[in-house]
């Protein structure tokens, strides 16, 4: 969640920092709502990342949720990240609210994994294959367009299987003949 629905951040927000350390999530409470939780840990890339989503599907208690009528459940997923060559350690906290009324802690640790992969997965690619960052197209609609054609372009040259190379080096490929270039285009099928 970003701040663009700050009282709704910060009340859950909130909530969650008294869930965790009084146990309640809010004072006039008899009974707290349960919050379940799951945790994983990865060893990658130099560095270790502890993941622990918090989530709770009781939301009798959440004022700015009454005007957010679909909100089946809120999350909270904390990632602590230590760099195994310096020791340093970072926290960065996330909030989440669904509709999906089956999420669980579980579900929802992935499914914000889920989203970071296509950051990493085509983001990333579009950028470094195809420079999408230095583009400077900026009229009318150049810029949606010249998107278009690198994700449709990108989508043929991973079809592409016959040669098992990068993205960098299949478009490079394209450039030095028709003969591949039509293999590629013919991957669409």
């Amino acid at each position: 969640m970003k701040d663009n629905q700050r009282t709704l951040k910060e009340e859950i927000a909130r909530s969650f920092k008294a869930s965790l350390t009084d146990g309640a999530l809010a004072v006039d409470m008899a009974q707290p709502p349960a919050v379940t939780t799951f945790c994983e840990t990865d060893a990658d890339h130099g560095r270790i990342e502890k993941r622990t989503a918090f989530f709770c599907n009781d939301l009798e208690w959440l004022d700015a949720g009454r005007a957010w009528p679909g909100i089946a459940g809120i999350g909270m997923i904390e990632r602590e990240r230590t760099n195994k060559a310096t020791g340093e350690t970072s926290t960065q906290t996330a909030y989440y609210v669904t509709s999906d009324l089956t999420m669980t802690a579980e579900r929802m640790g992935a499914t914000a994994r889920a989203h970071w992969s296509i950051e990493n997965n085509l983001h990333w690619v579009l950028d470094v294959t195809f420079k999408e960052d230095h583009c400077r197209a900026r009229r009318l609609n150049a810029a949606h367009n010249f998107a278009l054609v690198r994700h449709v372009l990108l989508g043929l040259l991973k079809a592409e299987t016959s040669v098992k190379r990068s993205i960098a080096q299949k478009r490079s490929r394209c450039s030095w003949g028709p003969d591949y270039m039509l293999k590629v285009l013919a991957a669409a099928d």
